[in-house]
């Protein structure tokens, strides 16, 4: 049988390293690389600027040189961010969508509700307009639980939606 070989090195383990985000010392582009967590040193350089980093006393020729490898690594961040700026966009519209719709949707139900309360306010003393005993059980069930009313009246308004969404009550919660 044969032994397979660690792939972290003899007498490590995943967790003797570390993944450290920089920012190159030469492109200025932030870079990551894996590294033992108790080594001290701490790399400069990205892959691509390693081997032309800037040096003390650089001949005008090496920077030129240096400076337009950069451009190839340039444009490919560049298109790499706005890749990731489009699917913000996108996301950001899509999200818009939704709460549109929600909020659409919700408005449709306040319109709804208010038009079922119409239907049973008291037209006659201790009648509803269906006839029945005011409160008839719908009035009931309209005034039931005020804690989730006023909740709903608070969120309306915090939403600058004004509370004509919310029928004819008062701020007690009390039809007026």
């Amino acid at each position: 049988m044969s032994r397979k070989m660690n792939p972290y090195g003899v007498g490590h383990s995943g967790n003797d390293f570390v993944d450290r985000r920089l920012r190159c010392g030469c492109c200025e582009l932030p870079f990551q690389y894996r590294t033992l967590r108790n080594q001290p040193e701490i790399r400069r350089w990205c892959d691509a600027c390693v081997e032309h980093h800037p040096v003390e006393d650089e001949e005008d020729a090496r920077e030129l040189a240096r400076l337009r490898s950069h451009e190839p690594i340039l444009r490919s961040y560049v298109q790499d961010v706005r890749g990731v700026a489009d699917r913000a966009y996108r996301e950001r519209s899509e999200m818009e969508e939704r709460m549109k719709s929600a909020l659409h949707s919700r408005d449709g139900w306040f319109e709804l509700l208010e038009q079922v309360k119409a239907e049973h306010l008291e037209v006659e003393r201790g009648k509803c307009q269906g006839g029945l005993e005011y409160p008839c059980p719908t009035e009931r069930v309209l005034r039931g639980d005020r804690g989730r009313y006023q909740r709903l009246r608070d969120a309306t308004t915090r939403m600058n939606l004004g509370d004509h969404l919310l029928g004819d009550y008062d701020d007690g919660g009390e039809p007026q």
